[in-house]
């Protein structure tokens, strides 16, 4: 699996995911991203999913 196979799998999965879901599943991975990146992260995924 590619990575961009891999990204698009995730984008899928964080579509259905709630944002605190989000928050705690990226952090877990990298305990150095912050919270607000990952917020702003999950609102434009959203975003995307709609305008499709």
């Amino acid at each position: 699996m590619t990575k961009v196979e891999l990204r698009k799998e995730q984008k899928e999965k964080y579509k259905e995911m709630d944002t605190e879901d989000i928050i705690k599943e990226v952090q877990m991975r990298n305990p150095n991203v912050m919270k607000q990146d990952i917020i702003n992260a999950s609102i434009w995924i959203k975003k995307q999913s709609k305008g499709s």
